[in-house]
C-alpha cells in the first residue's frame, strides 16, 4: 500500500489525517487532497489507482457516495465521519470501513490494518449506500421551513424551482418566483431531498428536475442548463456529471 488519496471538505481534518498517516506508516505517499466530487473526479482520471482513499461524506458540491456513479473506484475506500446515529449504524450493519471525526491514532491503526489484511471491496455496497443511508420512515422532505424576513414559512418541497447559495444564504426559490431564505445548508438539504427529482448541479445549485426546460453542450463537454423560470446567471453542468445527469434527467419524477 504505497498512495492514498484524501477527499475531505475540511482541510483541518485533512492535515490532521495526513499526520496519522506518517506516524502509521511513513511509506505511504499522499497523491492529493481533493474537496469535491468533480475534483476527484478529475484526479482519478489523470493519475493511476491510488491504493487507499480517505473519503468524507460531505463535499463542496454534494455528498460523496455520487462519485462511485461518475468513476469506478478500484481500491479500498474508508469514509470519515462525523457521529450521526442513522450513518453510523448502517456503516456498521454493512460493515463499511469508516473513521470517525476527530481520527484517534488507535482506531486509525486498527483501521489500517484491517484495510491492509483485506483488501476486496464491495462496490454493490458502496453504490447503494446512500439509499439505504435513506430508506427510513419518511427518510426526504416534503416540507421546508424557511425565513420570509422576520417570520417562518412552511412550503411544500414541490413548489421549489431551486436551491442556490449566494453569499454565505441559501436562497428557496419557487417555481411562481418567490424567494426566501433556506433553514439548512446546501449540503444537509442534498441529502435529505429525493434524489429523484432534485440534481445537485454545482456547489452552488441544486435544481428541481421539473423545472429544467433544456440543455446544451459546450465545446469543453459541460452543458448548459436553462430552466423554466428566470436564473440570474448560466446554469453551467460540469462534463464530469453529464452522463450520470442525462439518464437522470430520463427517469427524472414528475412532481
Amino acid at each position: 500500500m504505497n498512495t492514498a488519496l484524501i477527499i475531505d471538505n475540511e482541510l483541518h481534518d485533512a492535515e490532521k489525517l495526513i499526520r496519522e498517516i506518517k506516524k502509521m506508516d511513513h511509506k505511504i505517499s499522499i497523491g492529493g487532497v481533493m474537496n469535491s466530487i468533480e475534483q476527484s473526479v478529475e484526479w482519478l482520471e489523470k493519475n493511476p489507482s491510488p491504493d487507499l482513499i480517505f473519503m468524507d461524506v460531505n463535499l463542496k458540491d454534494g455528498d460523496s457516495f455520487k462519485l462511485f456513479n461518475h468513476h469506478p473506484i478500484k481500491c479500498p475506500v474508508i469514509f470519515t465521519v462525523y457521529y450521526e446515529e442513522r450513518m453510523i449504524r448502517t456503516f456498521d450493519e454493512k460493515r463499511i470501513n469508516y473513521l470517525l471525526k476527530p481520527v484517534q491514532q488507535e482506531s486509525f491503526r486498527g483501521m489500517l490494518t484491517r484495510v491492509k489484511n483485506n483488501q476486496r471491496i464491495n462496490y454493490n455496497c458502496h453504490l447503494s449506500l446512500r439509499d439505504s443511508l435513506l430508506k427510513s420512515e419518511n427518510a426526504y422532505l416534503t416540507r421546508l421551513i424557511v425565513r420570509n424576513g422576520n417570520e417562518f414559512d412552511v412550503l411544500r418541497v414541490n413548489e421549489v424551482a431551486f436551491f442556490v447559495l449566494q453569499q454565505r444564504n441559501v436562497f428557496v426559490v419557487t417555481s411562481d418566483n418567490r424567494k426566501f431564505v433556506s433553514n439548512k445548508p446546501l449540503h444537509v438539504l442534498d441529502q435529505e431531498l429525493d434524489p429523484t427529482v432534485f440534481y445537485r448541479v454545482n456547489r452552488q445549485l441544486i435544481v428541481n428536475g421539473n423545472i429544467i426546460a433544456s440543455f446544451r453542450p459546450l465545446q469543453n463537454g459541460s452543458l448548459v442548463l436553462k430552466l423554466k423560470i428566470n436564473h440570474p446567471n448560466e446554469i453551467v453542468l460540469s462534463r464530469f456529471c453529464k452522463d450520470h445527469f442525462m439518464k437522470w434527467i430520463e427517469k427524472c419524477d414528475e412532481r
